[in-house]
């Protein structure tokens, strides 16, 4: 079997955010002129992951700890994991292993995040500027349209972690 190798990306101290690569324009993030700024309005979500409004559409913001953050698609159906790391020496070979052998009914939904465009998504450090990215970022892909986020938090003494489902709404 081949050696997994994923990307990781990190805050610089804030929230994340996954925002459709159309509406990156739009994110105006810790800029102060402009009250609230978008980073504050990231700051204010108080769950774990919450749905803020960018321009014409929504971006979905990964609050809580500043961890490293990666996507792992489901080769089996529409969508995908947006996995977060608590431990910095995590296996990917690992990581990958534990998230697919989540069962379902494990997973507690916390947001429902709808986007239209090309499909390419990117995971940015919510005090970024989205014209003018200057800090890490991750890209992936995934089909536009509306998708349930579901939340599981695992420890199971090989990987910490908590794993955000997208899976893909139908008739949406």
């Amino acid at each position: 079997m081949a050696r997994v190798e994923l990307k990781w990306v990190t805050s610089a101290g804030g929230p994340q955010l996954v925002i459709p690569f159309d509406l990156l324009h739009h994110w105006q993030g810790d800029i102060t002129d402009r009250p609230p700024s978008d980073y504050k309005r990231a700051c204010a979500l108080w769950a774990r992951a919450g749905v803020l409004a960018v321009g014409p559409g929504e971006a979905l913001v990964l609050c809580d700890q500043v961890v490293p953050t990666t996507w792992i698609p489901n080769q089996f159906s529409d969508g995908g994991y947006l996995v977060r790391c608590f431990s910095t020496d995590e296996d990917d070979d690992a990581v990958v292993t534990a998230v697919l052998e989540l069962p379902g009914d494990r997973f507690d939904d916390v947001a429902t995040f709808a986007f239209q465009g090309t499909g390419q998504l990117l995971v940015i450090d919510a005090a970024d500027v989205g014209n003018d990215l200057i800090l890490q970022y991750l890209q992936f892909d995934l089909e536009p349209g509306a998708y349930s986020v579901a939340m599981c938090a695992l420890d199971d003494g090989r990987v910490d972690l908590i794993a955000f489902r997208l899976g893909r709404l139908m008739g949406v």
